[in-house]
């Protein structure tokens, strides 16, 4: 077929410039290869655009023809095109094989003489129809191992590949494995074929459990995959539903698995380890020009890492190589095998057919090798090291990590001119790394939404994000729409086969010093299923099942935000519902925004009460909500159950079991914060925890710790929330003590039910009802009620709730406060119950006074009335022969004053609990109480009068006593105490108790057969001993660091400058105990008395263990004795880490250095741990010490001993160890050993021993050294001078090893070491 087509350009208009230039064409290809069924384009270049006074001919000369005829694209316009003048160009459509051939172009002036240009030939080969099928077969490739499938339900029928990674992962190593090979874990529940019909869609999934891509992200459900792929509801259409593992928390990430035997999907941990299945389309590789991966010039393919660069001319192998190297890159690297379908599309592109092309094998190099291509699509390969072949560079697509400077990500919030009219609006950009690379996706997003996805042209992002409302033009009507709109924006660089590489967020919030974010949480009346809570929650849904919920909270945000707003100033709204408790379902979780009344309001005070405001007014409000409304709705909030939190500050915090919250001091983020709920032990916070904060998320309370001494509080028993534990939090007032004290009273009625944790409780509720200073009869009515239940329960459940918290003795002096706080009607009021009777007198100048309480001896059953019950008048005469129990205070103490006097007699004494531990006595008879209120101060000391109290024992026994309770004792526990009474008749089977205090007294029976403290005599005797003891030490040891401060040559040696130290601490500790330790009036100075006590006494053990050490030098090692700089290194430790526990106490709580009532000392736990113990462990190792050297002093061979007398030599011995036994501190075992029956007898040796301490340092080691006598005599008297000659200690001169026997006469071994300069 010949084809013959003319195309003529008229040309007109030709400038004299145009007519001078000169015209030039050249083909941009010579060789082109085309399949059929496609099109081709023949491209040149032309020295300057053409005008219309060019004539442009094509000419085709076909294959195996001599002739060439011209192309008519005017006529033949369905199969040509050409390019426009500026760029001619022939296109050839739909090519068939009679278009192969060579085409030439010729380019003639019209009207010119001008020769024009040609060019030519391109000559076009068009391949077979089965190399074009064998091409298109290349493009969609899985690599080996993987399995190919098609997607059901997608257009173009795209290949898919999957991988089974047989090992078991996290989800996130999963991530990390598949994405090294440029995959990404299989999506969820995707549908797939091996031939892309719908037989099984889910059979490639194994039948176990398996990861799929799906996990929960910034409050979105996405599947894995760079950028992450949204979640739609689709998704919960699989199998049988969805449900949650039981390794899954609330409130941690999720990632989804899937089981295809059971057919359903799984919510997990995503630390959960499960085998999973690799999954990415397959690869097209098809090659482009100009990608921002490669270098300029240079081809490549997304799914491909390399670039690749065809050199102009064919070069010898070497030649080829160094090309590559100066381009850049390194020849073509290949496997033919695994790239053979690379290798095919890559020469396709290049159109390097029947071609030899120079590569590198990459598994076994071999020099000098090519490939060629056939035109059938056969590769085959050969080496040559002669020959010129076509030249493929390679290099790495670029594939740079970005810095945090090359995202830049800002909010330029909303402005306001200074008339208040609306200036701009909230704009939000991100700028985005450029050139932006093909391989990187950038995105935005609000939350956890998609906004915007960037194409690969563009690197800048900028929206408006608040608009400004002319109809709003005032700031003060303007924040609360802006802060709506308040979210968490995220603009992120995701790279495919990577994941993400760089993300910023910005929280955009219009004004930071007046608005705050609240996070609220409310339950609901149902719950929904799994699958509507999901999409809820993390999937848009198109209609929400929450419509009625969303309208009901805003209804009461809006009531709750004009309820608040008279005292806040400020306003309330909603922003929108965050995420939904999946495992539960039956709660909300929403956000809040608050707009202050000015920039100074935000402080961690105003937060929390404004925090407390609106959570009252929710739960008021709640209160009046019309509960058939609610009745008649599927689902329905209830906020009864408001809670909410900010952002900013510590308010609210979770218990260490995460069962209970509580209300903390607010804080910011770093700080210490503590409960103010009180431990019921020690009124101390009960809990404390470090405050933390982040970004657009409640401020949260870690690292929460429950005071030591409630503990108990993380019993089981007592996780769920009581009625009593209730009450207990109800914070007591003038206003609800009454009724507060009816509840308790009712709550406690069923007395043989009450467990220990209501005991607990109600003495919590009793202390509060104690804290109000003044209390109606009734309400004390109700609190002997609750005192006489608790009596009636079993006591087990009373001994154990004391000795878990000193339960029984809170509720004891929570009575007795709530009695001396009663406001009489009358004079009097008298209580009745059956365990026990109270009597309340007023008493004034002009009464004849109530002066005691009996109860009438009536028998065995008695029940407490006005029949067995009487007072005593000061009038009346006493008959104790008539008595049971009786109580009669001195007349002159009540006669004549303004004051109210407390009577009560115990029918029942379970309530006086001591702890077994503590348990010296046994209760003998009933128990009778007395206190006298003078002028509004309770009377405790009754000078030289007494209290007489008249009890029937139980048991007639020498061995019963008169005793009180006394309430401080055993770390106010409480216990009976023998102090200050004494029994003084015995009467007809009566005893007769006189006290000089008053209390609850009772007769005893001394189960032990001693007092529970040292009697009077014996402290008295023990004090006076102290004092002495300590006088005489502080004179010795002041005498003794005098002197060697004075005279510089007793300080040589190492065992003069130890002792130096250690009477230098231990003066300065008996100097703080005698003139500061009972002085408790000074808070502060007694914890600064206690400290220092604290302090120095550990300095002078550590001292006395440096002594010990020396002590093991001198008689027990003796040999290799010289340690350098041992003054310096002794020093540092022994005045420096006593400091540790001192400093550390005071960190903790200086209060606990106030642990005595009457004395400066610490509190016991302290006392255990940051005293006892490292003075038990220097004792411990000085008796060690000390016993080797009582070894070595026995076992001393005769012949180094002088020739002395056995008596004498044993004498010597024993001042040596009683000396030594002395430095040593061991007189500190003594009061270790003053318990029990030898208490008395220890005591006095532990107080002589102890005290004198000082004082026997300064006799052995000072006063009975003749240099020093000579010393002071030179000092003090001149004649000495003279006289004297120089003195030098005998074992100045005496190394460590010298035998005892050269010392002299009136030295002990002690002495030696002490004044040895070793």
């Amino acid at each position: 077929m010949k084809t013959f087509v003319c195309v003529l350009l008229f040309l007109q208009g030709l400038t004299e410039t145009q007519q001078q230039r000169r015209l030039s064409v050249s083909l941009l290809q010579d060789v082109y290869y085309v399949f059929p069924e496609t099109n081709l384009t023949i491209s040149v270049n032309v020295s300057f655009p053409l005008t219309e006074n060019y004539m442009v001919t094509w000419k085709h000369k076909e294959k195996n023809s001599d002739f060439a005829e011209n192309i008519n694209i005017r006529n033949l316009v369905i199969k040509y095109a050409g390019g426009s003048l500026g760029q001619p160009s022939l296109t050839i459509n739909n090519v068939t094989d009679f278009d192969a051939g060579e085409y030439f172009i010729e380019i003639q002036p019209i009207e010119v003489a001008d020769s024009g240009s040609s060019a030519g030939p391109a000559t076009v080969h068009v391949l077979s129809k089965k190399s074009k099928e064998y091409y298109t077969a290349s493009a969609e490739v899985c690599p080996p191992n993987w399995q190919t499938f098609y997607e059901i339900g997608s257009a173009l029928k795209r290949k898919r590949c999957v991988q089974k990674v047989e090992q078991t992962a996290s989800f996130y190593q999963a991530q990390t494995i598949c994405r090294q090979q440029r995959a990404f874990i299989v999506p969820v529940v995707i549908r797939l074929s091996p031939d892309g019909n719908e037989t099984d869609p889910f059979a490639y999934l194994p039948r176990t459990d398996v990861w799929t891509g799906g996990y929960e992200e910034y409050g979105s459900l996405v599947s894995d995959g760079a950028p992450p792929i949204f979640l739609d509801t689709s998704m919960l259409s699989y199998g049988r539903g969805i449900n949650i593992s039981d390794a899954w928390i609330e409130g941690n990430p999720f990632c989804i698995g899937v089981n295809n035997l059971y057919q359903e999907l799984q919510i997990r941990d995503c630390n959960e380890r499960l085998p999973f299945l690799c999954y990415k389309e397959a690869d097209i590789l098809s090659f482009k020009p100009n990608l921002n991966t490669c270098p300029s010039g240079w081809i490549g393919a997304e799914d491909v890492d390399s670039c690749y660069l065809l050199t102009k001319d064919p070069k010898q192998p070497l030649d080829a190589i160094e090309v590559c190297n100066q381009n850049g890159g390194t020849l073509l690297q290949l496997q033919l095998f695994k790239d053979r379908h690379l290798t095919l599309r890559l020469l396709v592109h290049l159109a390097l057919f029947n071609s030899s092309v120079w590569f590198s094998e990459v598994e076994s190099p071999v020099s000098c090798s090519f490939i060629r291509l056939s035109e059938s699509m056969e590769i085959s390969s050969a080496t040559n090291c002669s020959i010129a072949a076509s030249v493929v560079c390679q290099t790495n697509k670029k594939n740079r990590m970005y810095t945090s400077r090359e995202l830049q990500m800002e909010f330029q919030k909303p402005k306001f001119k200074t008339n208040g009219a609306f200036m701009n609006h909230g704009y939000l950009s991100c700028k985005f790394p450029a050139p932006h690379l093909e391989t990187d996706t950038y995105s935005v997003y609000k939350g956890g939404a998609i906004v915007d996805r960037l194409t690969v042209l563009e690197t800048n992002y900028v929206s408006i994000i608040m608009k400004g409302n002319p109809e709003l033009p005032d700031e003060e009507m303007f924040l609360p729409s802006a802060s709506a709109n308040s979210d968490v924006y995220r603009c992120d660089i995701q790279r495919k086969g990577v994941g993400l590489v760089l993300s910023k967020t910005i929280y955009t919030i219009p004004n930071e010093k007046r608005v705050s974010i609240f996070h609220a949480t409310v339950s609901m009346t149902g719950s929904l299923s799994l699958q509507d809570a999901l999409l809820e929650a993390y999937m848009s849904s198109p209609e929400s099942l929450l419509g009625q919920s969303r309208r009901e909270i805003l209804s009461k945000i809006y009531s709750v935000s004009r309820d608040i707003r008279p005292v806040s100033g400020g306003q309330l709204g909603f922003i929108g519902i965050t995420s939904i408790p999946l495992r539960k379902r039956n709660a909300l979780n929403f956000l809040l925004y608050f707009v202050g009344p000015n920039e100074e309001w935000k402080s961690a005070e105003a937060m929390n009460y404004l925090l407390k405001n609106i959570t009252i007014s929710a739960r008021t409000m709640a209160r009046s909500f019309d509960s058939r409304r609610r009745r008649r709705q599927a689902l329905s909030v209830d906020f009864n159950t408001f809670e909410i939190r900010n952002e900013e500050y510590c308010t609210v915090g979770y218990s260490p079991d995460f069962q209970s919250t509580y209300n903390f001091k607010p804080v910011g983020n770093g700080s210490m914060t503590y409960s103010e709920e009180l431990c019921i032990t020690d009124s101390e916070p009960l809990l404390s925890g470090l405050c933390y904060t982040r970004t657009a998320a409640p401020a949260e309370i870690r690292n929460v710790t429950v005071n030591p001494n409630c503990q108990f509080l993380l019993n089981p028993s007592f996780a769920n929330m009581t009625a009593l534990e209730k009450l207990s939090n109800v914070p007591t007032n003038d206003s609800n003590v009454e009724i507060v004290a009816s509840d308790v009273a009712n709550l406690t009625s069923n007395s043989s039910d009450l467990t220990v944790e209501d005991v607990v409780f109600t003495s919590m509720v009793l202390e509060n009802v104690a804290s109000i200073s003044s209390i109606s009869e009734q309400t004390t009515s109700s609190v002997l009620q609750t005192l006489s239940n608790i009596l009636e329960a079993p006591e087990e459940i009373l001994m154990n709730a004391h000795t878990l918290v000193s339960s029984t003795t809170r509720i004891l002096e929570s009575v007795e406060t709530i009695t001396r706080n009663v406001v009489l009607n009358g004079t009097e009021y008298r209580n009745y119950q059956k365990s026990f009777a109270v009597a309340v007198t007023d008493v004034t100048s002009e009464d004849s006074p109530v002066i005691g309480i009996q109860l009438k001896n009536v028998g065995i059953d008695v029940v407490l009335d006005n029949d067995t019950i009487g007072l005593i008048n000061a009038e009346d005469s006493i008959n104790i022969t008539s008595f049971d129990t009786a109580i009669i205070l001195p007349k002159d103490l009540v006669q004549g004053n303004n004051s109210r006097v407390i009577f009560t007699i115990f029918e029942s004494t379970k309530i006086f609990q001591v702890r077994q531990m503590n348990k010296r006595y046994e209760l003998n008879g009933k128990v009778a109480s007395a206190t006298l209120i003078s002028n509004g101060k309770s009377v405790l000391d009754l000078g030289r009068n007494f209290v007489r109290s008249i009890y029937k024992p139980i048991n007639i026994t020498e061995d019963s006593v008169c005793g009180f309770w006394n309430h401080s004792l055993y770390a106010t526990s409480g216990g009976w105490s023998t102090r200050g009474c004494q029994r003084t008749e015995v009467e007809d089977g009566l005893v007769v108790c006189e006290c000089d205090h008053l209390t609850n007294f009772a007769i005893l029976l001394d189960v032990k057969g001693q007092s529970d403290i040292i009697d009077k005599d014996n402290t008295l005797a023990l004090s006076i001993i102290t004092i002495i003891g300590l006088s005489l030490s502080i004179v010795g040891l002041g005498l003794t660091v005098l002197s060697f401060l004075l005279f510089k040559q007793l300080r040589k040696g190492r065992g003069q400058q130890t002792l130096l130290n250690l009477s230098l601490a231990l003066l300065c500790s008996m100097v703080i105990f005698l003139a500061g330790m009972e002085r408790t009036d000074s808070y502060y100075g007694c914890i600064t008395v206690a400290a220092l006590m604290h302090y120095f006494l550990l300095v002078s053990f550590m001292w006395m263990l440096v002594e010990g050490f020396l002590q093991y030098l001198r008689f027990v090692r003796v040999l290799g004795t010289y340690v350098p700089r041992f003054i310096l290194k002794a020093s540092i430790p022994a005045w420096g880490l006593p400091l540790i526990p001192v400093v550390s106490v005071l960190a903790v709580d200086y209060d606990l250095y106030r642990g005595g009532k009457y004395y400066c000392w610490m509190s016991p736990t302290p006392f255990y741990y940051a005293f006892l113990l490292p003075v038990a462990l220097i004792i411990i190792v000085n008796c060690i010490v000390f016993a080797l050297v009582l070894k070595t002093l026995l076992n001393r061979p005769k012949g180094l001993q002088s020739n002395q007398s056995e008596s004498k030599r044993a004498m010597m011995n024993l001042r040596a160890a009683v000396s030594i036994f002395i430095l040593l501190g061991l007189t500190w075992i003594f009061g270790i050993l003053a318990i029990e029956d030898a208490r008395i007898v220890f005591s006095y040796i532990f107080t002589i021993l102890t005290t004198f301490q000082g004082f026997f340092i300064f006799i052995l080691f000072v006063a009975r050294e003749k240099q020093l006598r000579t010393y002071w005599g030179k000092l003090c008297c001149k004649r000495f001078i003279d006289r004297q000659k120089k003195y030098k200690p005998t074992s100045a001169s005496h190394s460590s090893s010298q035998p005892l026997s050269k010392l002299s006469s009136h030295e002990t071994a002690s002495t030696e070491i002490f004044f040895s300069s070793k």
